[in-house]
């Protein structure tokens, strides 16, 4: 099955290219697609020409030129007539310049044709009002179904459950006074709930032909195109909270009695550099799984300014003990030497190579136990270069060269 379109304009230089790379964009492509101009001064023939020229192969672009009076007959029945006289496809799309069609509508339109081969006119029974990106609240619309027939089952049934609900109450008297049987007055009491029940149905349906956001929030994805068919169980719209985001990791089993609800913890990315967030354990799972040895954790992000996004990862650090007033060294300070740790610290201007007994360790830096004191100069660039009593001489303690048997740019270990 193959579809045509055909878009009329006359001075629509704004909006007659979003309109062409719409349709030029659909898979698959137009058998035929025809352009007719009714006299543009705006600059609207260019657009076309060069929108032309991007045309795919499988399409047969044309543009046509409605002769205005007195040599011809303007308007635009007219012009719609030109741009279907020679249109030989199977389908045809009328599509005005300031529209456009949404991705795979195209491949949508076919497909109902193809489920309903005798419909001779297709017309969309939804209409959009937000996309993805939206900031929306609780309660605003997001689409609109056509209703007419929603509204009309409604109005028969509440006609329906009116006529019988002043049939039962003649129903009622008679039996008061035993001119029916009981088994007659209870299939009509059955007839008037059953009524109440398809009215309140149709009721209900009309209302939910207006889809309305359920929590305030940004929109991520819009699923539904205009023309599809939608259902109880349709996919219509994807919706985040950016203020209750979570992230879940994945802890080692030996910290399982470690890690309780509203335990503090830190979040960075590094799609954000520079930036840490605050979260806060929110739920734990209370199973170890064999394979991994690991257990879920869910942790809540306070992101009061919005900078994280779903999809992106993070590093999550949840505090399970602090240390105060602990000797914090860089550890881009830190020099391996096969399983043991060392760095250089400048005493008596001499970089003397101390084994680092380290405790608490976060990505920057980590604690040392023992060996160095608060303030103690410690080396941090150039240190592999040095060897033990190298000698050396401070220029600026806070980020300087240390000149002697080698360079390096030194530190203080700092105290918190």
């Amino acid at each position: 099955m193959t579809y045509g379109v055909v878009t009329i304009c006359r001075n629509a230089a704004e909006t007659v290219q979003r309109c062409i790379e719409s349709v030029l964009a659909q898979s698959p492509p137009p058998a035929q697609y025809v352009v007719v101009d009714g006299g543009s001064t705006d600059g609207t023939l260019d657009k076309v020409g060069e929108m032309a020229e991007g045309a795919p192969g499988s399409c047969e672009f044309s543009l046509v030129h409605q002769a205005t009076p007195p040599d011809g007959v303007a308007g635009i029945p007219n012009a719609w007539n030109l741009g279907l006289r020679d249109l030989h496809a199977d389908v045809v799309v009328l599509l005005n310049a300031d529209d456009w069609l949404e991705p795979d509508a195209a491949g949508t339109v076919l497909a109902e044709f193809v489920a309903a081969p005798d419909a001779d006119l297709l017309v969309s029974p939804i209409r959009i009002v937000a996309e993805e990106g939206d900031r929306v609240e609780e309660g605003d619309t997001l689409l609109f179904i056509d209703d007419d027939q929603l509204r009309l089952a409604a109005e028969e049934a509440e006609v329906n459950f009116v006529h019988l609900e002043k049939g039962f109450e003649r129903t009622e008297e008679m039996s008061r006074r035993k001119l029916i049987s009981k088994q007659e007055f209870e299939n009509k009491r059955y007839e008037m709930d059953q009524a109440r029940l398809r009215r309140e149905r149709a009721k209900l349906e009309l209302e939910h032909s207006i889809i309305r956001v359920p929590f305030s929030g940004v929109i991520t994805e819009r699923h539904v195109q205009v023309g599809a068919r939608v259902g109880p169980s349709s996919n219509l719209f994807s919706l985040i909270k950016l203020d209750d985001m979570i992230t879940r990791v994945f802890v080692p089993g030996q910290y399982l009695m470690a890690i309780s609800a509203d335990q503090e913890a830190m979040i960075t990315s590094d799609f954000l550099q520079g930036k840490r967030f605050e979260g806060w354990v929110k739920r734990i799972s209370p199973v170890v799984d064999p394979k991994s040895g690991t257990f879920k954790v869910t942790v809540g992000v306070r992101d009061r300014w919005e900078f994280m996004r779903p999809g992106i990862f993070v590093n999550v650090q949840i505090i399970t003990d602090t240390h105060e007033e602990a000797v914090l060294i860089p550890k881009q300070a830190i020099v391996y030497d096969g399983g043991d740790r060392f760095v250089f610290a400048v005493r008596d201007s001499m970089a003397s190579r101390v084994k680092l007994d380290g405790g608490f360790e976060d990505g920057e830096s980590i604690e040392a136990l023992a060996s160095i004191e608060p303030g103690t100069p410690i080396i941090i660039v150039g240190q592999n270069g040095l060897k033990d009593q190298a000698k050396v001489k401070i220029v600026n303690a806070d980020s300087s060269v240390a000149e002697g048997d080698g360079e390096a740019v030194v530190d203080e270990a700092d105290k918190e």
